[in-house]
C-alpha cells in the first residue's frame, strides 16, 4: 500500500537588508525568472547602520531549493550588475514586519553586507 501526502508550502514576503557601500547606492532588485516576476519596493522602515531594506510586493513560496533568481543592480549607473545572484531566503530568519500599507506580515530576512 502506498500513500502520498501533499504539504502546502509556506509563503512569506522576502526582505533584503543592504549595508556598507551597497546602502549608499541607488539599488534595484531584478527578477531573472521567465515566469511572472517578483518586484521589490524600498521599505520605509528605519534600518540600523544607515542600511537600506527592500521588501517583495507579494509573498514567495518557501522551498528547500528555491527557484528564485534575483539580481542586484545600480539604477544610477545604467543598471550595472552589483550582485549576479542574491542569496535566497531561509526559514531560520523569519520575523514580523509591515508592508507599505501598514499591514503586519511575516518576512524572511536576508542580510547583505558589502
Amino acid at each position: 500500500m502506498e500513500y502520498q501526502i501533499q504539504f502546502n508550502t509556506r509563503e512569506v514576503y522576502w526582505k533584503y537588508y543592504f549595508f556598507g557601500e551597497l546602502a549608499q547606492m541607488e539599488l534595484d532588485i531584478h527578477d531573472l525568472s521567465p515566469q511572472a516576476s517578483v518586484t521589490f519596493d524600498s521599505s520605509d522602515e528605519a534600518v540600523a547602520k544607515n542600511g537600506k531594506a527592500f521588501i517583495s510586493q507579494q509573498p514567495i513560496a518557501m522551498n528547500s531549493a528555491p527557484k528564485q533568481r534575483f539580481q542586484l543592480q545600480d539604477k544610477s549607473n545604467s543598471g550595472k550588475i552589483l550582485i549576479k545572484r542574491l542569496p535566497n531566503a531561509g526559514v531560520n530568519l523569519i520575523s514580523k514586519s509591515k508592508d507599505l500599507r501598514g499591514q503586519q506580515i511575516l518576512v524572511a530576512e536576508i542580510y547583505v553586507n558589502q
